[in-house]
């Protein structure tokens, strides 16, 4: 069901002149992860499903809603990070009698005022904040077999609209390999994840810039400490908008960047 994937042994001298042998350390992988995803997070539940598989491993993506968006453009983004390591795998077979409709490789995507767009570069630069390039068709779309997947339409199966796709895993991920500088797999990940983190500072950086800008415009506030807003979830929608004072905002942030130490 698994497989163990040992590092190297390493030595240590400690104060008494004596040697350490570091037993390896073993990686729990698994032949088979389920990702049956909830309509958020999607994409990271993807990738971490991908760390825990084993190469020749498969893993089964599946949601409950029939929106490219979070099928097949979260896909295609994963995939494509992989750089070939994972492909979609054909198994419309394995559940006869079963009507399905394939994967696409073409879509539009609406904006909350139900407007279309076809590709990032139409969407109206007011809107990049809520219409994100990766959630379009990328240029390589048709070579990721996205046709592959299987869209259960309820009218065909008389159930509830679901999307699935088989995935297995070729190699290892790209992000998981050593580095030439000889960093361990785990300090890759971690790095990877610290790189990810800074960027997504960034872009938040931007987004509350343009934020401020056009609440300002809107409303004829001047000055106003937009650092001081809070809202309860990072999730979902917001519903609710809070103004609190420095002192409080900071200590929710010191108590939250506790938690995501823990986690």
């Amino acid at each position: 069901m698994y497989n163990s994937n040992s590092e190297e042994k390493t030595t240590t001298k400690v104060a008494n002149n004596k040697v350490v042998v570091k037993e390896p350390k073993e990686i729990l992988k698994y032949d088979r992860v389920l990702a049956d995803v909830p309509c958020s997070l999607q994409a990271p539940i993807l990738r971490k499903g991908l760390e825990v598989l084993e190469v020749g491993g498969r893993l089964v993506y599946s949601t409950c809603s029939l929106n490219p968006i979070e099928d097949e453009a979260v896909l295609a983004e994963v995939l494509t990070e992989t750089a070939d390591a994972v492909e979609i795998i054909d198994v419309s077979d394995r559940v006869p009698g079963l009507i399905f409709e394939n994967g696409v490789s073409k879509w539009k995507v609406m904006s909350r005022d139900g407007v279309w767009f076809e590709k990032h570069e139409d969407v109206l630069e007011k809107l990049h904040m809520q219409i994100r390039p990766n959630v379009f068709p990328p240029e390589n779309a048709e070579s990721l077999n996205l046709n592959r997947c299987l869209r259960i339409l309820p009218h065909q199966q008389n159930i509830g609209g679901f999307f699935v796709a088989a995935l297995l895993k070729k190699s290892e991920l790209p992000w998981l390999i050593k580095k030439d500088n000889g960093m361990k797999v785990d300090e890759v990940a971690a790095e990877k994840g610290e790189e990810n983190k800074e960027e997504e500072k960034e872009e938040k950086k931007e987004e509350n810039k343009e934020e401020k800008t056009n609440r300002g415009d809107f409303y004829g506030i001047e000055d106003f400490p937009v650092d001081q807003m809070l809202i309860r979830s990072l999730e979902g929608k917001k519903r609710n908008l809070y103004f609190t004072s420095k002192l409080i905002k900071d200590l929710i942030k010191f108590f939250l960047a506790i938690i995501d130490n823990i986690k």
